[in-house]
């Protein structure tokens, strides 16, 4: 089973983890005032990836910073995903 994980790599950032988790990081992410294009995704029954690339470096940190608070608060609530 894949663990929640936030990979942030230049313009990119991925984003993996529970469903409903993933759904809320993307609500999030399409009410922001930043330029972007989801050029990747994947959903399942239980898990949910995509991946999202910015205009610039500060946009994609902001993001992967919002979404690794989201997702580390899902790993301490829920020691059963692994």
């Amino acid at each position: 089973m894949l663990k929640p994980q936030v990979e942030a790599e230049n313009y990119k950032v991925r984003v993996r983890g529970p469903r409903e988790t993933v759904a809320r990081i993307a609500d999030r992410l399409m009410s922001a005032d930043y330029p972007y294009t989801i050029i990747g995704s994947l959903v399942g029954e239980k898990y949910a990836e995509f991946i999202v690339q910015f205009d610039g470096i500060t946009e994609a940190q902001w993001f992967a910073g919002i979404a690794g608070d989201e997702l580390m608060g899902v790993e301490f609530s829920e020691p059963g995903i692994e």
